[in-house]
């Protein structure tokens, strides 16, 4: 991960392109409990970010949502004197590094803490360093196991706006307001079977939680059936729904 930001930040010249910033941030679920997200949906809005010098964040979710290379990544401007080859090969290069630092920024600590890494991102989108607005992408299956303890939730009949009431009494939603629609993937790809009601229970609580917040998501369909090759930190399942408390009338959040 080193050697890709300090490729990335290093620039030979200040001559940015006449043109906005275009920034992104991504949360990635590289973490048990899913598959291998398919990232290949954010190349376009990396490029762009690539070729305008915008900015770059990578939060990974687990048991404690960190940024990929400690923080925000900041596109260097190349020489005006480069050929549009050579700056077409320099900034596919970049791309690449970054979807590989996307593919292999891995979980490093047990559980999912997802509503944690969405206040991260927003902290991040709200900051001096992505003024200029950013594409938001998040790549996960949406099984959150700490804040929320969705082990414990019965998805296919929860009261969301129960859950939503106590996580804004308890000031646990971010503010969304901001950061424009999220484009999210992978949504209940889990690597253990999820009803399809298990599944639209997790899309409709995400939904209310991030329109809560003052945001707005659009829910993106690429299944992906990949293992991870690496051992990675134990998350829990959701079990079964006849093994679960039913949550509908009385919710907890912990």
């Amino acid at each position: 991960i080193y050697w890709i930001a300090m490729v990335l930040l290093t620039g030979c010249g200040n001559n940015a392109q006449e043109t906005e910033k275009h920034s992104f941030i991504a949360i990635v679920g590289n973490h048990a409990g899913s598959f291998v997200p398919r990232y290949v949906s954010a190349q376009s809005s990396i490029m762009q970010t690539c070729q305008s010098q915008g900015n770059v964040c990578i939060i990974v979710a687990d048991g404690s949502p960190y940024l990929a290379t400690g923080g925000v990544i900041n596109i260097p401007a190349q020489p005006s004197n480069l050929s549009k080859k050579k700056l077409a090969s320099i900034y596919e290069s970049q791309s690449n590094q970054l979807m590989t630092l996307m593919q292999t920024s891995y979980a490093r600590t047990a559980e999912v803490d997802l509503l944690k890494a969405l206040t991260l991102c927003a902290r991040e989108a709200n900051s001096s360093q992505f003024s200029t607005g950013s594409d938001i992408y998040i790549y996960d299956a949406g099984v959150d196991t700490v804040n929320l303890n969705m082990t414990k939730l019965n998805l296919e009949r929860m009261d969301v706006d129960t859950v939503v009431s106590t996580l804004l009494e308890e000031n646990m939603i971010p503010d969304l307001s901001s950061l424009g629609t999220l484009q999210w993937y992978n949504l209940g790809d889990t690597d253990y079977d999820l009803s399809n009601a298990q599944a639209e229970g997790l899309k409709k609580l995400w939904t209310a939680i991030i329109e809560a917040g003052g945001g707005q998501v659009c829910f993106h369909t690429d299944p992906s059936t990949t293992p991870f090759e690496v051992e990675l930190p134990y998350v829990s399942s959701i079990p079964d729904t006849s093994k679960v408390i039913d949550w509908s009338a009385e919710v907890s959040v912990d």
